[in-house]
């Protein structure tokens, strides 16, 4: 196969993908159409793709597995003993992804954490359900399965927010505030507007039988983030800039905690905790 190259737009920055030309058969649905030919004048960051055979790897039962040589490193993430893909450092802006077989899955966990960690010393990886909601740009952040989903569209259904992304928020500490980058990655909602946003709010939810809505303060956020945030903690000096961006960005945003139930008065108790919470606090 010649290689070919791919382009995808994530706000601020570009990321390039050196790859097999066969492999846009395996790209995510949300990503047809977002591929570009063209580089565009952002910051570029590429991934090399690569197919890879993985039987001599070292693996856990789950989670990342660090393998060293001289100046490069090689992160290894593996699901149930079975290595999804691998990250190697390249140089700067520049990251190679190993797969055994082009799949889906293993090219979008590939390419997004390979994205996030060239760009770790500019921003981080939150997962979390980003939309429009009382004037505000609010991620909503939580673990899989807490309900992040099906808050946003009874929110969207009742108090006529916007869902910006699905499912994953890049987001830049900068002189403006917080910034929430464009990308592709929205798991399986297909929401991904192609537009940068200023963040006014996080909010962490968890389920509970009724409804609590509370204001975090800086060690409860700080926790929270490093719980839903990708730090790539397999290098102390990398876990330490993601760390510190985090904490750049809690002292520009309003962070919450909402436990709730999944029923039409969770979405009403937001929007009017959102609405009543007028403080200026990023200016």
């Amino acid at each position: 196969m010649v290689p070919i190259i791919y382009w995808f737009s994530c706000g601020k920055y570009t990321c390039r993908i050196i790859a097999d030309s066969d492999i846009s058969k395996f790209f995510p649905g949300q990503w047809i159409g977002k591929a570009q030919t063209l580089q565009s004048p952002s910051e570029t960051i590429t991934i090399n793709l690569e197919k890879s055979a993985f039987g001599d790897y070292e693996r856990t039962q789950n989670g990342w597995f660090l393998r060293r040589s001289h100046e490069r490193w090689q992160a290894v993430y593996s699901q149930h003993e079975r290595v999804l893909f691998a990250i190697e450092s390249l140089s700067k802006d520049e990251i190679k992804v190993n797969v055994d077989n082009y799949s889906e899955k293993k090219i979008r966990l590939g390419i997004q954490y390979g994205l996030m960690t060239a760009l770790y010393q500019k921003c981080f990886g939150l997962h979390g359900v980003t939309l429009v909601c009382g004037n505000e740009v609010i991620i909503c952040s939580a673990p899989s399965g807490t309900g992040k989903t099906t808050l946003a569209k009874l929110l969207e259904k009742h108090c006529d927010a916007i869902i910006i992304n699905g499912d994953f928020a890049l987001v830049t500490p900068s002189e403006d505030g917080v910034i929430f980058e464009p990308t592709p990655f929205c798991g399986s909602s297909g929401r991904s507007l192609n537009h940068r946003f200023r963040v006014n709010r996080v909010v962490f939810l968890g389920q509970a039988k009724e409804n609590q809505w509370r204001e975090l303060d800086g060690r409860e956020a700080v926790i929270r983030f490093l719980s839903n945030a990708f730090v790539p903690d397999w290098d102390k000096c990398m876990m330490q800039t993601v760390q510190e961006n985090i904490i750049k960005c809690i002292s520009m945003l309003k962070v919450n905690e909402f436990d709730f139930a999944p029923m039409q008065e969770a979405a009403e108790v937001f929007l009017k905790k959102v609405k009543e919470d007028t403080s200026f606090y990023s200016e």
